[in-house]
């Protein structure tokens, strides 16, 4: 069929994702806007869902052809996504459960592979210090990967003008030189880890918060 970016209205029906009726249809609406939130409200009045549910649900196109398991885009347009009497699966949070593309025997085999298999992240939702909502782990890290390059340009900028200022590495860093209280903890924790576990050794360390070395290079 026609994509929706050809017509000025589409139908389509939803099902849920996951469950006995998974993949049943269960209500059909005539849709004039093409955006994905427009569509959730549709398939939240459609299938009633409780308000939690509603904001962490997503939208798969459910399909034995290439389609399936395509997710439409929060806060954006699933124009291009869309075609008349497509069944979009309604997902409360958890991953695509519908047909997919047949693959190949060996990519099939390596896709079920308990070492290659990606466990779904977990179901949190949210806001970020510009006031954004994300009903999902997977919607803020889709966001993060559209935006990085101008995340990485506003870090060289800070940098390049002196991050918080100041003559030292912890003024640099911290905005001030207190260090010391941060590494009273860390000693403090190193002293009852050994007291606990008197047979450690510790000949070596690994450094994790990839900072300057303000407190690693004092323990």
């Amino acid at each position: 069929g026609a994509s929706l970016a050809s017509m000025t209205t589409i139908r389509v029906s939803f099902c849920l994702n996951a469950g006995a009726k998974a993949g049943q249809p269960l209500a059909t609406v005539v849709a004039r806007d093409s955006a994905t939130e427009a569509l959730l409200q549709a398939a939240s009045n459609k299938l009633r869902l409780k308000k939690k549910d509603a904001a962490a649900a997503r939208l798969f196109v459910w399909s034995k052809d290439g389609r399936g398991g395509t997710e439409l885009p929060r806060g954006g347009s699933a124009a291009a996504l869309l075609r008349n009497d497509d069944l979009l699966a309604v997902s409360v949070g958890e991953a695509y459960s519908g047909p997919r593309p047949a693959q190949p025997a060996a990519a099939a085999a390596d896709a079920a592979a308990p070492a290659t298999r990606r466990e779904p992240p977990p179901l949190i939702s949210g806001s970020d210090d510009a006031g954004r909502s994300y009903a999902s782990l997977e919607t803020l890290w889709t966001e993060q990967a559209r935006h990085h390059r101008e995340y990485y340009a506003a870090n060289e900028r800070w940098w390049d003008e002196d991050g918080y200022g100041g003559g030292s590495d912890e003024e640099a860093m911290i905005g001030d030189g207190g260090s010391e209280e941060d590494i009273e903890h860390s000693l403090r924790l190193l002293d009852a880890l050994k007291a606990r576990r008197p047979a450690l050794a510790f000949g070596s360390a690994l450094d994790g918060g990839s900072g300057v070395g303000r407190v690693t290079k004092h323990v």
